[in-house]
């Protein structure tokens, strides 16, 4: 008999199939294959096949893997793209994200919640209303802490820079659990 509560398999989103098919994240859980930067070392953009982007995870697929995934311990992670076809994205920019940490928090209360940001969305309001949720564990792509050189890192503007460097420090008056990666680009750092 049919589980009424189970979509069609042709229903099923990028992210379900790529989960499902992975077979060994169970505390994976991608919200967006949405980027506000424009990386010189897009991974995305260098990949030799193609990426889904651009994609928002719709509520009802994020609640219908959340009732797939068992109970553990482990960190959900948020960000990380699992192996396959989807491009790494920005969760932070996901139109219902805090309606959907609310949805993950009812599943996993104590679990920490793992993300990765280039940082320029982490002001104090945001992070203010992040905190609600931790515990929470940020990595924060920080390949320069001069806003110039961030600024053409990232593609962004000087005032997204100074955001995403100022987030280190907000990030440890928040109490939320802080990680870093760096992209070495002495040819343009030095």
């Amino acid at each position: 008999m049919k589980d009424p509560t189970c979509p069609p398999l042709q229903d099923w989103s990028i992210f379900l199939k790529e989960w499902l098919a992975s077979n060994r994240y169970n505390n994976q859980l991608p919200i967006s294959s949405v980027c506000n930067s424009r990386c010189l070392f897009c991974s995305n953009k260098l990949n030799p096949f193609a990426v889904a982007t651009g994609l928002f995870r719709d509520i009802e697929d994020i609640k219908f893997q959340l009732s797939l995934m068992p109970l553990h311990q482990n960190p959900i992670r948020m960000s990380d793209s699992l192996p396959g076809r989807i491009a790494e994205g920005e969760a932070f920019l996901h139109p219902r994200f805090f309606e959907i940490l609310k949805l993950v928090r009812r599943k996993y209360p104590t679990n920490t919640l793992c993300f990765t940001t280039n940082g320029s969305m982490l002001d104090e309001a945001f992070l203010k209303e992040l905190a609600v949720f931790r515990p929470v564990e940020i990595t924060v792509s920080l390949h320069s802490t001069q806003p110039g050189l961030w600024a053409r890192i990232f593609g962004k503007s000087e005032k997204e820079a100074e955001t995403a460097i100022r987030s280190v420090k907000l990030l440890v008056e928040r109490k939320m659990d802080l990680a870093g990666t760096i992209v070495p680009l002495p040819r343009l750092c030095g």
